[in-house]
């Protein structure tokens, strides 16, 4: 479950699913109701600026992480069905696909960065499919972050 504000609305996730095909159910909560879950994360938040870069038929959804992850950058594409997630070629900028490890989970990067990587764990849920890539911060200038 995940409890999020974000651009003036608050809403309630649930996942369900593992891997690139999953479901995610949102469920909009009003202000009372988030005050009184948030405190409920409290040790289990993520900070996070995220950018939505038009890209002909997809957005790529750009994540700058804060805090405890500072640093670590993502980039996620949904699609409508899993084969045309794996037909998509990403930008060269995009860096390694990281989809299917479980270090990047939103779960995961509560608990910090994980041994060997070099980076903090990280993933998402779509209600379709999701391919998510860590960024080189080398090459994040030209994402065009906004």
């Amino acid at each position: 479950m995940r409890i999020r504000s974000a651009d003036g609305q608050s809403t309630l996730t649930g996942k369900a699913g593992a891997g690139m095909a999953r479901q995610e159910y949102e469920v909009v909560v009003n202000q009372e109701q988030f005050d009184a879950l948030w405190p409920g994360t409290k040790g289990r938040r993520l900070e996070k600026r995220r950018y939505t870069i038009p890209a002909g038929a997809h957005a790529y959804e750009f994540d700058e992480y804060f805090g405890a992850l500072g640093g670590l950058m993502t980039v996620e594409v949904e699609f409508e069905t899993a084969d045309d997630a794996l037909a998509f070629e990403p930008p060269a900028w995009f860096g390694t696909e990281v989809t299917e490890d479980e270090s990047y989970k939103n779960a995961a990067l509560v608990l910090g960065r994980p041994s060997g990587s070099g980076v903090p764990p990280y993933a998402s849920a779509s209600p379709n499919a999701r391919l998510t890539h860590c960024v080189p911060s080398s090459t994040a200038s030209s994402a065009g972050r906004a």
